[in-house]
């Protein structure tokens, strides 16, 4: 089940939809890129959102300024 986060936005499960890839992607805008903090920001393991992005084709690395 999902909940509502700090900044308002839904935590909880990542699904493989666009819904999901567009929650990851700004998860980790939010984070700049640490995928550790985005887990946490999206309530999943490391692993299940590396699994996710994978699904997803999600960049292996984002790019950093």
């Amino acid at each position: 089940m999902a909940s509502e986060g700090a900044r308002g936005r839904i935590v909880g499960r990542i699904s493989a939809t666009p819904t999901g890839r567009s929650r990851i992607l700004l998860a980790l805008a939010e984070a700049d890129g640490n995928r550790a903090k985005a887990a946490r920001s999206l309530g999943v393991s490391r692993s299940t959102l590396y699994r996710q992005m994978e699904k997803l084709g999600v960049a292996g690395k984002l790019n950093q300024t």
